[in-house]
């Protein structure tokens, strides 16, 4: 093929060239996918782990009462989950209607030492607010409490005297 009296090597270059591009481009896309690709199945695997641990270690509260003339808060928590819960330092933490703490106390406080919480078992908090720090409940008023073990693992109810 002559064009103006030259021989054209043009379209073999052209098609090389854009086999080239072809191949570049194709290149990129399988480098950006797979990293994406990588970072979301990183992201996935961090949220299962989490979701595993949450479901196996849960505490609950089975049974509540609060009462105002003795100003005593006695609940059984149990451990719903499917493994051990380690014990050591429980914080309680009573709360308001609006949210704001009213009193906080640790376990050397509140209850004897727990060391662990084999699942399907419970045990009893009774905390004396007043006798503790002087805060007394007062009737027809709801309250909620927090029980926070040590790896921060918690569970909360509301209780109404």
């Amino acid at each position: 093929m002559t064009f103006l009296g030259r021989k054209g090597i043009t379209p073999i270059i052209a098609i090389v060239l854009l086999l080239m591009i072809t191949v570049a481009v194709a290149g990129s896309v399988n480098f950006f996918l797979s990293r994406v690709q990588t970072s979301a199945q990183t992201d996935i695997e961090d949220s299962t782990v989490q979701i595993t641990a949450s479901t196996q270690q849960r505490l609950e509260v089975i049974f509540k009462t609060c009462n105002a003339s003795g100003d005593v808060i006695t609940a059984r928590i149990s451990n719903v989950g499917t493994k051990r819960i380690a014990g050591g330092e429980i914080t309680l933490t009573l709360k308001d209607n609006n949210g704001n703490d009213l009193a906080i106390a640790t376990n050397a406080d509140a209850l004897d030492s727990i060391n662990f919480v084999e699942p399907d078992s419970s045990f009893t908090i009774d905390w004396n607010v007043s006798a503790d720090f002087g805060y007394d409940l007062l009737t027809d008023q709801t309250y909620k409490f927090e029980v926070r073990m040590p790896n921060g693992i918690t569970t909360s109810s509301t209780c109404t005297t």
